[in-house]
C-alpha cells in the first residue's frame, strides 16, 4: 500500500494522465446474453459523456419548473451494478458530472434500501421492476423519513402501470420510465416529467438520438405498426469487441438494430412490445410474452413471471408461464382470461423458486425454452 499523503505528486505512485480521444473505447459493457453468448459492446468516451450530460441536464427537466436535481444538494443511490451502463451512467456519471452526491450500496435488500434512502437523504433512485415490487411489499414508513426522495427511474424490463401508480402513492415520488441498451450507453428513450404518461410508453427519443421502427426489409413502418426498433446517434457504440460479424449484423447503414419489437405513435412516443426472438406464434397469432408477464405480475402474490412458447401439436406453440410467488392457480387463470385475449393467456403454469437471470438481472427466457 502507498501512503498518498507522503507523495509529492501522482507521478510518484505511478499515476499519469493517459491521452485519449473522444472516439477511443472507454469501457466494454457485456450484454446479458438473452439470445445467446454475451457480446462486448465497445462504448467510447464520447458515448458515455454525451449520455451522462443529457441525463444530468435534461432527464428531469420540466418546462414550467426548471430544476437541477442532479447537482449540489442532491444524492443518488448507486443500487444497480456499475458494471452495467444503466447504473454507471444514471447513478454515477450523471450526478458526478453535475456536482451531486453518490451513495453506494453493496447488495439489494428492500428493507435496508429504504432505510438508506432516508439516512443518506437520497433524492434519486434507479431500479428495475423486481426491486420496485419488493419495495412495495414493505410496511409503510413515515413520509417525514423519505421527504427528500423525489424521483425513481425505471428500466431494464417492462413494468405494469398499476405497480407504478402504487409505488408513486406509497413513496410520494415520480416514477419515470426509460429504455436503453448496453450498446447505447444506455439511454436512448426517456419520459421526462414534462412528457405526458401514456400507458405502455417508455417516453421519447433523447437529444442526439434518432429512433425508427422498421420491417424485416429495413423499411420504415407507419405510426402504430409493430416492427424492430433501430437507433442511430451519439449514444451508439463503436461495435462489438473482436467480433466483426456480429457488429455488421447489428449496425447496418449506420443504424443499430436493437432486436426489440415496438412501435411509435403520432407524437413520437415509443412503445416496447418484446424481443424478436421471444415472440410466440399460437394458432397463427403473435403473442408477446412481455404483455402476458405484465398481467401476471399485477396479480396479488405474484413476484415474478416469465412466459415462453412450448411446442404443441395442435397450436404450433402453447403458452407456458413460470411464476415465482404465492397465489391460487385457479384464481390467477380466471384473472388472465378477463385481462387477456383468448389466444394470449397461459394454458400451463409452473411454480418456481427463481427465474434464470443474466449477470445484469435480465430474464433468460432461452434457458426456460430449452
Amino acid at each position: 500500500a502507498v501512503d498518498l499523503d507522503k507523495c509529492q505528486s501522482a507521478k510518484e505512485v505511478g499515476f499519469e494522465p493517459f491521452e485519449t480521444s473522444p472516439d477511443d473505447t472507454a469501457v466494454i459493457f457485456y450484454t446479458s446474453g438473452t439470445t445467446g453468448r454475451p457480446k462486448g459492446a465497445e462504448v467510447t468516451h464520447f458515448n458515455l459523456y454525451s449520455n451522462a450530460l443529457w441525463v444530468s441536464e435534461r432527464s428531469l427537466e420540466h418546462p414550467s419548473e426548471p430544476l437541477n436535481v442532479w447537482g449540489p444538494g442532491h444524492c443518488t443511490l448507486a443500487l444497480l451494478a456499475l458494471s452495467h451502463s444503466f447504473g454507471q451512467t444514471c447513478m454515477q456519471n450523471a450526478p458526478l458530472l453535475s456536482g451531486g452526491c453518490v451513495a453506494y450500496v453493496a447488495k439489494f435488500d428492500a428493507h435496508n434500501l429504504v432505510h438508506q434512502i432516508a439516512q443518506d437523504h437520497v433524492t434519486i433512485l434507479a431500479a428495475v421492476p423486481r426491486m420496485i415490487k419488493e419495495m412495495l411489499a414493505l410496511p409503510d414508513l413515515s413520509s417525514k423519513a423519505l421527504e427528500r426522495f423525489q424521483y425513481c427511474l425505471v428500466g431494464g424490463a417492462p413494468i405494469n402501470q398499476d405497480v407504478v401508480k402504487a409505488f408513486e402513492d406509497k413513496f410520494q415520488v415520480s416514477v419515470l420510465e426509460g429504455y436503453g441498451l448496453s450498446e447505447t450507453s444506455p439511454v436512448i428513450v426517456f419520459r421526462s416529467p414534462g412528457i405526458p404518461r401514456k400507458d405502455g410508453s417508455v417516453g421519447r427519443a433523447i437529444r442526439g438520438v434518432k429512433i425508427r421502427v422498421v420491417d424485416e426489409q429495413g423499411q420504415r413502418v407507419p405510426a402504430g405498426e409493430v416492427g424492430e426498433i433501430v437507433v442511430r446517434g451519439q449514444a451508439v457504440m463503436k461495435g462489438y469487441h473482436d467480433d466483426v460479424r456480429e457488429t455488421e449484423l447489428a449496425i447496418k447503414r449506420g443504424w443499430l438494430h436493437t432486436g426489440d419489437l415496438g412501435f411509435l405513435d403520432e407524437d413520437g412516443d415509443v412503445f416496447l412490445v418484446d424481443r424478436k426472438t421471444d415472440m410466440i406464434i399460437r394458432n397463427g397469432y403473435n403473442v408477446y410474452p412481455a404483455e402476458v408477464e405484465s398481467v401476471l405480475c399485477a396479480f396479488p402474490g405474484v413476484i415474478e413471471a416469465a412466459v415462453v412458447g412450448v411446442d404443441d401439436e395442435k397450436c404450433g406453440q402453447e403458452i407456458k408461464a413460470y411464476i415465482v410467488g404465492e397465489f391460487d392457480e385457479a384464481d390467477l387463470l380466471c384473472y388472465c382470461r378477463k385481462e387477456l385475449a383468448a389466444y394470449k393467456y397461459p394454458r400451463v403454469i409452473a411454480r418456481v423458486l427463481e427465474l434464470p437471470k443474466g449477470h445484469k438481472g435480465q430474464l433468460l427466457r432461452r434457458m426456460l425454452r430449452s
